[in-house]
């Protein structure tokens, strides 16, 4: 029954959807007493969210919450550049990521991040990674309010446990930490270990994926690898073994040109599910099905290379068939096991880097409907060419957040209906070969964890 509702909710919209700027004049007109317009630009309509959660988003490197315990929309007081929201799983606290802004000589400067705590109603409660860190990245508990964070500290990386108040467990200190994975059940903590030796020679590099307990005690070690580094992704859904990619000898240019992703289970083994570039948001995991969903194939810039997806369960992969001329990406599960995919782009006729070039990667395509469907009947919902990074809401099959012309907008399907909720986001400047982190720029309290 589930997928025949889904497939008629997806031909009644498709209509309705193709023509966003269209829409986007009926929200804006319907919604005006309740958009909040900001001095940098940013607009949000905080009326569209009710009873779909709460947005954290990034504009003008500033942080602004949407709708839930915000109200209407706020801007978030922080003293420094704002990026990487994650809300909390039940959605009552956000970790945000903020740094100084570089000098304008020096724009790729390195300079220190910290991690800030940041509730719903948007007051920031307390810095929780060290004064002088670098590279701070944080990673929620899946099922609490727990966080796991890694830093580096002159050129020692450390990882750790805080809770809400403050009080941190050490987990390790490398010289290099690649990644960590909450469990899905948020029992155990996947952190990506590598050690430099000297002298430097290709072997030189000593990876492995270390598995501890929110408390601090070292389980096991789940991997090892000589000579390369593991890159930590995320745990298989049912927590049965590690995602992650082999990066050989540890080098960038090697990296950029895709690498293996493999499972790696706790009894030693290891599978290889196939070559991809090794971005997050193009890796997704469905805990209804306990399928992987990836997208895979070469080269560095993103429409070449015949980008196309990939499901893989327990046992074996199968690939979603697409025409050679065409590339999908962004894959996204629903709490019940619908992949929605950014499917048949048409390959550029030319590579590059920057935003004319994601411009060319998002000149055809749509948001797609794919799996449980056969790959002949896939269900094409479009707003338009350039829609990314779609997102299922946690609660039903029948809402998707997605992005489109750099704003976040709300697919209602059941509703027949599509509205732009905030805008502008923030975007790398290099997009580096046509990828665009978009996640890095927004968060949603309601989104399917992925």
């Amino acid at each position: 029954m589930r997928v025949v509702k889904t497939t008629v909710l997806g031909a009644l919209v498709l209509a309705n959807l193709a023509a966003a700027s269209a829409v986007a004049a009926t929200s804006s007109g319907q919604a005006a007493a309740s958009r909040t317009e900001q001095a940098a630009g940013f607009s949000a309509d905080a009326s569209a969210m009710r009873g779909h959660g709460e947005l954290a988003v990034i504009s003008d490197h500033h942080l602004y919450l949407v709708g839930g315990d915000a109200g209407d929309v706020q801007r978030v007081a922080l003293d420094g550049r704002a990026t990487r929201p994650l809300w909390s799983a039940d959605g009552r606290w956000l970790a945000v990521t903020v740094s100084p802004a570089p000098p304008k000589k020096n724009p790729y400067a390195d300079l220190p991040t910290s991690v800030r705590l940041v509730s719903a109603a948007g007051k920031v409660i307390r810095t929780v990674s060290p004064p002088g860190a670098h590279d701070a990245v944080a990673h929620w508990s899946p099922t609490g309010r727990r966080l796991a964070i890694t830093y580096r500290v002159r050129r020692r990386y450390t990882a750790e446990v805080v809770g809400i108040g403050g009080n941190a467990r050490l987990l390790t200190r490398a010289s290099y930490l690649s990644g960590v994975a909450w469990s899905p059940d948020g029992s155990r903590i996947a952190v990506g270990v590598s050690r430099f030796h000297k002298p430097a020679t290709a072997t030189s590099w000593r990876s492995e994926i270390d598995v501890y307990s929110p408390r601090g005690s070292k389980l096991r070690m789940q991997a090892t690898h000589h000579g390369g580094i593991i890159e930590v992704a995320r745990w298989w859904p049912d927590g049965s073994g590690v995602l992650g990619w082999i990066d050989p000898m540890g080098s960038g240019s090697i990296a950029a040109d895709g690498l293996s992703l493999y499972d790696f289970t706790a009894n030693g083994h290891r599978r290889k599910l196939g070559g991809m570039l090794a971005y997050p948001q193009w890796l997704a995991t469905s805990r209804a099905t306990n399928q992987v969903a990836f997208i895979a194939g070469g080269d560095r810039e993103v429409t070449l290379g015949h980008k196309h997806l990939v499901i893989c369960d327990e046992t074996s992969c199968r690939t979603i068939e697409q025409k050679s001329t065409q590339v999908t990406f962004d894959p996204a599960w629903s709490t019940h096991g619908t992949l929605a995919v950014i499917r048949d782009q048409t390959v550029s006729p030319s590579s590059g880097i920057g935003m004319s070039y994601v411009a060319k990667t998002q000149a055809s395509g749509g948001l797609a409907l794919v799996a449980p469907y056969p790959k002949k009947h896939a269900v094409h919902l479009s707003v338009g060419a350039d829609a990314s990074d779609p997102a299922f809401g946690r609660d039903s099959e029948g809402t998707i957040l997605v992005v489109k012309k750099r704003a976040l907008w709300l697919l209602s399907l059941d509703m027949n209906q599509a509205t732009r909720v905030a805008g502008p986001i923030d975007v790398s400047a290099n997009a580096y070969y046509g990828f665009v982190p978009w996640d890095d720029s927004f968060a949603w309290s309601a989104a399917v964890p992925q």
